[in-house]
């Protein structure tokens, strides 16, 4: 009998899922502008947070944004939640992720919803190299790809942000004033940055170009009210770019901080996307 005990007290544990939280991102930015981040959020607790955004001709078109109950087990599991998702958002929004696996296969993701049906590609996605900061470990990809929506289709870089399944995020950090930008250009290459302007360790930079990929901690994020301004002396960056839309909304932090939350959409020396938080009252970060 004990030893029928041991054996399940084994199998479970062997079944068990950390606790903590994992985000995946996915970030196309064409050639010609169009810009569209898909985040993924799940918590070891058992809920999930699906939010994603269009950025069109200088503004940001339509997002979606839903909040939904999973199953705790599944939250290390991207495939899993977004199946989850699009069964209980029925045929109003449908997200289908295959492939992608490892850096090597093909990645296909498919966004529907009543108005749209965007379907994004790529042949390979190579591994940019991985960053740890007080929330965790993230690890990042990025290729070029294809965003397809009716007839029309569009070239552009695809960057990714993960959390490795076996190693989620803390359930809650102070990120301060802080800024994650994911950038590119057809030109100047792909660029993942972010920046705490009062949290020490989160600072990270890669930039990524036909000649290979650069990394430093020694990263600048200066937000205006109409321009980004990112900079790095160890890898002879000093890039800026106009905010030519943005979208705010306010929570409060666990602790009882309210914070304003704020996604950028970009462009300039390059087109893409930033995610900033701010304590409130927060300034530039």
């Amino acid at each position: 009998m004990r030893a029928v005990a041991l054996a399940l007290g084994l199998t479970l544990a062997g079944c068990s899922v950390p606790e903590g939280f994992w985000r995946d991102q996915y970030v196309f930015i064409g050639d010609q502008g169009t810009v569209m981040p898909l985040g993924v959020l799940r918590w070891s607790d058992g809920h999930a947070e699906l939010k994603g955004w269009l950025g069109q001709g200088g503004r940001w078109r339509s997002s979606l944004d839903r909040r939904f109950a999973i199953a705790g087990r599944d939250a290390s599991s991207l495939e899993r939640t977004l199946r989850v998702f699009s069964a209980q958002a029925g045929p109003s929004a449908r997200v289908t992720l295959r492939g992608g696996s490892s850096p090597e296969s093909a990645m296909h993701l498919r966004v529907r919803t009543p108005s749209r049906d965007l379907r994004l590609s790529a042949a390979r996605l190579p591994v940019v190299g991985e960053s740890g900061d007080p929330e965790g470990p993230s690890s990042y990809r990025a290729g070029r790809g294809e965003l397809r929506s009716g007839r029309t289709r569009e070239a552009g870089w695809i960057l990714v942000e993960s959390t490795p399944t076996a190693r989620p995020k803390r359930g809650f950090v102070s990120y301060g004033d802080y800024a994650l930008v994911l950038v590119a250009s057809r030109e100047r290459g792909a660029l993942l940055l972010k920046r705490s302007l009062d949290v020490a360790g989160f600072d990270h930079a890669f930039v990524v170009s036909e000649s290979g990929t650069r990394e430093t901690r020694d990263v600048r994020a200066e937000v205006g009210a109409d321009r980004l301004r990112v900079a790095s002396p160890a890898l002879g960056l000093d890039a800026s770019m106009s905010i030519d839309d943005r979208e705010t909304s306010r929570g409060v932090a666990p602790h009882g901080l309210a914070l304003s939350y704020q996604t950028l959409l970009l462009s300039g020396d390059y087109a893409g996307v930033a995610f900033l938080i701010h304590p409130q009252g927060g300034g530039a970060t």
